[in-house]
């Protein structure tokens, strides 16, 4: 049987207006030497979003999720 794998997601201040950095890591399995990592640009009203988002999926009410980034964030 495959595991689903191991899903890293940080999230850390970008500067001091209110802007996120977000770090998402994916790998097969914890021992993984190979992951693949995604950085965006969000914000603090895109992460609550994605924050409730995640724990409907978590409750298996939907099963897919988006954090949208904010494009208009030059960082």
């Amino acid at each position: 049987m495959k595991t689903p794998g191991v899903i890293a997601i940080a999230v850390f201040p970008a500067d001091g207006v209110g802007h996120l950095s977000v770090q998402v890591d994916v790998a097969e399995s914890i021992e993984a030497r190979d992951l693949a990592r995604v950085r965006l640009r969000t914000d603090y009203s895109r992460i609550t979003r994605f924050a409730d988002q995640l724990s409907l999926m978590a409750k298996g009410e939907i099963t897919e999720i988006i954090l949208e980034e904010d494009k208009t964030f030059g960082g």
